[in-house]
């Protein structure tokens, strides 16, 4: 896992590695928060979809939330209770997206526009303008315009900061070097076309290099 600076991660259109990553800061987190007149030992509950263990990531921002000064607890509700989230009824709450294509419409219209809230939209974020944009990304042909509109919409975004962005899953694969057809699919990443796999003998792979 990797930690990125943007909604758009590496690798998708869009991608922005001029916004500056996140630092991990508590004191000057506190600092802000007693100027915000926020008291310290405020309650602060993480809402979080889970079958069993409490998620990792949902225990390591238990762990920074406290070092800020909150009375953080975390509570877990099963998939079928998930109704819960989508109403909006948390303090806060964690969101994963799946990329099934390499393109940044997923991020905007499942995250950041205001039709998906309720449904993808955790946050209920709600910016008529950027809502426009996706929309103008949607319509255009061009490659690099369509993904300037999403530039556009993405500082937006980041701007208001609807959520805080923790990180990008970062894969990797081993395999023998005599394994030879595997495709890595970026939009499936657990899933493999065997079909197209085959062993080359070591000795076939000598004669050929």
């Amino acid at each position: 896992e990797s930690i990125i600076s943007g909604a758009i991660p590496n690798g998708i259109p869009g991608f922005d590695p001029n916004i500056d990553k996140p630092d991990y800061n508590p004191k000057k987190a506190k600092a802000l928060l007693s100027e915000a007149g926020i008291p310290e030992n405020l309650p602060l509950t993480i809402t979080v979809i889970s079958n069993g263990s409490v998620p990792p990531s949902a225990l390591a921002l238990q762990s920074y939330l406290i070092d800020m000064g909150f009375d953080t607890s975390i509570e877990q509700i099963a998939p079928s209770a998930r109704g819960k989230i989508l109403k909006g009824d948390f303090d806060m709450t964690i969101q994963a997206i799946s990329m099934d294509f390499p393109d940044p419409w997923i991020i905007f219209n499942f995250a950041f526009n205001s039709e998906t809230i309720g449904y993808g939209n955790f946050s209920r974020y709600r910016n008529i303008e950027v809502d426009q944009i996706i929309k103008k990304a949607d319509s255009i042909l061009d490659h690099s315009d369509r993904i300037e509109q999403y530039r556009i919409a993405h500082k937006m975004v980041m701007n208001d900061n609807p959520t805080i962005i923790l990180y990008q899953v970062d894969r990797t694969i081993a395999f023998q070097k005599n394994i030879k057809g595997l495709l890595y699919n970026f939009s499936q990443p657990l899933t493999y076309n065997v079909e197209d796999l085959r062993r080359v003998s070591i000795s076939n792979m000598e004669k050929n290099q």
